[in-house]
């Protein structure tokens, strides 16, 4: 008789607490998924940012490239009537494009990056 009743009684504790221990894991496996998905962001960000000094590094070299050639080209002495003017103009042109372009992709990259950190952890 005593060996029924702790039987019972056990069955009625583990039913008891079977919920609450599955409450607790599923408790536990939602912040590992949200811990996980937080990694995630921060890891494409950090790998955005990455891309765009990349990014900015190449422009940096084109612009340098294409001011020392501005440059080289305002230094010859040149006749108004030699093609070096328009070439100076051109030059310049395309330096100021490429500060321009420079500009715009790194705001975007901002942008990018800020909506990456905005995204809900879910």
């Amino acid at each position: 008789m005593k060996a029924s009743a702790v039987l019972i009684c056990y069955l009625v504790m583990v039913t008891l607490l079977a919920p609450a221990q599955a409450w607790a894991a599923a408790d536990q496996l939602e912040e590992i998924l949200q811990q996980q998905t937080k990694a995630r962001q921060e890891q494409k960000a950090k790998e955005l940012q990455r891309q765009e000094q990349l990014e900015t590094l190449k422009r940096d070299q084109e612009l340098n490239r294409s001011q020392r050639q501005l440059d080289q080209i305002k230094q010859q002495k040149t006749e108004p009537s030699q093609p070096h003017q328009p070439q100076a103009a051109q030059t310049q042109q395309q330096l100021d494009q490429l500060k321009n372009d420079q500009q715009l992709e790194r705001l975007q990259n901002d942008q990018q990056i800020n909506r990456i950190q905005r995204e809900p952890d879910a």
